[in-house]
């Protein structure tokens, strides 16, 4: 990712490749991530209000931060 977002080129064809390689793999993973929040979240949560602690609160991922660039 990183060589393909730092030039003002074309990516390779190699990058393209890697990318439909690893995006199906990635979206299983993130549909077993969804699954495993939904269904043992709330149990998890109920577990720790009943122990007097703060439940976990899953938020939006965001990207990384944009950098500062001064023109």
């Amino acid at each position: 990712m990183g060589f393909v977002g730092s030039g003002e080129r074309r990516p390779p064809p190699q990058a393209y490749a890697v990318f439909n390689t690893l995006s199906p793999k990635l979206d299983a993973q993130l549909t077993r991530y969804k699954k495993a929040v939904t269904l043992y979240l709330p149990r998890i949560n109920a577990l720790l209000k009943a122990a007097g602690l703060a439940e976990i609160v899953p938020t939006a991922i965001e990207g990384p931060p944009k950098p500062n660039v001064a023109m």
